[in-house]
């Protein structure tokens, strides 16, 4: 069984490479901001309108496609743009950045192509500062970013999972990064909402939550599209080509397509169901 292992994954952090990606998939397309349709990942826009105003809430991607970073920055006008990015006030010894990683897999990142300043649109940092965050959050963020910055480079090894404790860091994480940050973003929707159509590109996990806060302000949704941000097979193909250089790529892919049209198809057998829908 051992020998098996070794042959299918080479060491339990490559195993751990992979089973990032299929959750991360599976977590991001649970929230329906973001959706798998067929091999394609998509950003889900809701716009939301009361009276005169609207609230547009974009389920956006931190690694994508250049065209879809394109296509988001010339979307809106004469919109008031509430930004996610927890500003780094905390030293850390790593860089907050998916510009390695993007580049790595031949995509684009949001940090490098995403400009909503056009267009007459305005735009403020609606997040948290780092030093708002717990300790046990900050050190997530830094696994994270470790992470981030060790693929690329092809030094896994060099990061520290025995010190990961991961039911309290993804307990941590849900508390504090995600709902802590979305109550955050929300203050901002209540001072500016009625004065400016605001648009909200963040990302998915937060955006539930602030939709259902919206519609108790009485905002009704008017509009739903679907954006491309990549494809998920070309994407996690160039990744394991990368990081395994060959060897047992297929068997891999096959897994993970296989994982995927799962995802896809639950989606569309649960799309109907008013609980799942977020109508």
């Amino acid at each position: 069984m051992e020998t098996l292992f070794k042959v299918l994954f080479g060491s339990k952090k490559k195993l751990l490479a992979i089973i990032i990606l299929i959750a991360a998939v599976q977590l991001l397309t649970s929230s329906y901001y973001v959706n798998l349709f067929g091999w394609n990942l998509y950003s889900v826009e809701r716009v939301f309108q009361k009276g005169n105003k609207t609230i547009t809430l974009l389920g956006t991607v931190h690694i994508a496609d250049k065209e879809y970073y394109d296509e988001i920055s010339n979307r809106y006008k004469n919109s008031l743009f509430l930004l996610e990015m927890v500003e780094k006030d905390v030293e850390m010894d790593v860089p907050m950045t998916y510009k390695g990683l993007s580049e790595y897999v031949d995509l684009s990142a949001q940090e490098m192509h995403f400009d909503p300043n056009r267009d007459g649109n305005k735009f403020i940092v609606a997040d948290k500062k780092m030093s708002e965050l717990n300790n046990l959050s900050i050190k997530t963020l830094k696994d994270v970013f470790t992470y981030i910055d060790l693929i690329p480079k092809g030094e896994l090894s060099k990061m520290d999972l025995e010190d990961i404790s991961f039911i309290d860091k993804m307990k941590n994480m849900k508390r504090d990064i995600i709902d802590g940050r979305s109550v955050r973003l929300m203050e901002h929707i209540y001072e500016f909402e009625g004065q400016e159509n605001l648009v909200v590109p963040w990302g998915a996990l937060h955006l539930p939550y602030v939709q259902d806060k919206i519609k108790e302000l009485g905002y009704i949704k008017v509009k739903e599209s679907r954006l491309k941000a990549f494809n998920v097979v070309k994407y996690l193909y160039t990744f394991l080509t990368k990081y395994y250089g060959g060897g047992n790529i297929l068997l891999i892919i096959l897994a993970f397509v296989s994982i995927s049209w799962l995802i896809s198809n639950r989606q569309k057998i649960f799309r109907n169901k008013k609980d799942l829908n977020l109508a």
